[in-house]
């Protein structure tokens, strides 16, 4: 099937007051989306697979609230 390319725009991504990140993810005519997570862009880990709900959904990074630099790849299958 095909789909739309994945949209972040300014918004998309919040560091919220205990310092996790928050991403909101925009993919239509997507089912689910892996978030991949990287310090060096080198070494890459799956940091969640999610479901979509009408093209949308939130991943939270609780890992970033120690890493000067993180950072993300959206794999759509």
């Amino acid at each position: 099937s095909i789909i739309d390319q994945p949209v972040l725009n300014s918004g998309a991504v919040t560091r919220l007051p205990d310092g996790t990140i928050q991403i909101g993810l925009t993919v239509p005519g997507a089912a689910q989306a892996t978030l991949l997570c990287s310090t060096n862009l080198t070494t890459w880990q799956v940091l969640q697979t999610v479901p979509f709900t009408n093209g949308n959904a939130v991943v939270t990074d609780n890992a970033a609230t120690n890493l000067p630099d993180r950072f993300y790849r959206l794999s759509v299958p």
